[in-house]
């Protein structure tokens, strides 16, 4: 269905993801990464090689938030205010659920950080980023390697007509 039209007022980009999906992590490492492509296998088993991963709290905030924005800007996506991402860290930790923020970092720099919740069993990755120095790094790592091919999968945005001036790309 067509969205609704109301006269005098411009429909808005959404802000919240369209979709969810759910990956069973009890089949174990081995079988998660049989079902990736081979390339997405292998970079992620270089990736656990050279990054130290870490579950952190409240502490690493602006460090998230600094690459979540970054990674907004640079796909061009709507995000909430800073108050509203700090209320989900802070509200989801309640009796019965936890929220938490993930970072990868290489030599205690954060590359790439997300903003999950833990509850009935299951996880959600909420909001994530990642710096263009994680793209730059993973770049390098392709040259080292001598991989000639890397295969990025960048979030989808529905159109917009041209006159949405977020759209416009000035000379």
């Amino acid at each position: 269905l067509p969205a609704p039209r109301f006269p005098g007022l411009l429909l808005e980009e959404p802000i919240q993801p369209a979709h969810s999906l759910w990956l069973d992590l009890t089949q174990g490492e081995e079988a998660l990464l049989k079902g990736m492509k081979e390339m997405h296998r292998r970079n992620a088993r270089l990736a656990l090689k050279r990054v130290a991963l870490s579950v952190e709290g409240e502490e690493a905030f602006a460090e998230f938030y600094r690459l979540f924005t970054e990674t907004n800007r640079r796909a061009r996506l709507l995000q909430h205010d800073e108050a509203y991402y700090r209320a989900v860290l802070k509200e989801m930790n309640q009796p019965l659920g936890e929220a938490f923020l993930a970072l990868a970092r290489k030599d205690g720099e954060a590359l790439a950080a997300g903003l999950c919740v833990a509850f009935a069993g299951k996880v959600a990755y909420l909001y994530g980023g990642s710096t263009r120095g994680a793209l730059d790094h993973a770049l390098g790592e392709m040259r080292r390697e001598q991989l000639d091919e890397i295969e990025l999968v960048l979030p989808q945005q529905p159109a917009a007509p041209e006159t949405d001036p977020r759209r416009v790309r000035r000379k």
